[in-house]
């Protein structure tokens, strides 16, 4: 099993707070950022790289092998 997880803000430092949907290409799983952290089980290991989203925009693409973390920053 492994995830991608992190904290999620704003450009301005404001903490993202249910405002997101993050995604990934692996499934159809989302998390909502919840006081600025997030957690996306992804069900398994995909040992590759997914793109991760956030509101279904590309974020940026990763290698997955195990838990990841990824900070995010939008504005």
């Amino acid at each position: 099993m492994a995830a991608i997880y992190g904290s999620a803000h704003r450009s301005d430092g404001s903490k993202i707070d249910g405002t997101a949907t993050v995604s990934t290409s692996w499934n159809n799983n989302k998390a909502y950022p919840r006081n600025g952290q997030y957690r996306l089980d992804l069900g398994a290991n995909p040992r590759q790289s997914v793109t991760l989203y956030v509101d279904g925009r590309t974020y940026t693409e990763i290698h997955v092998d195990g838990d990841t973390r990824v900070d995010i920053q939008i504005s």
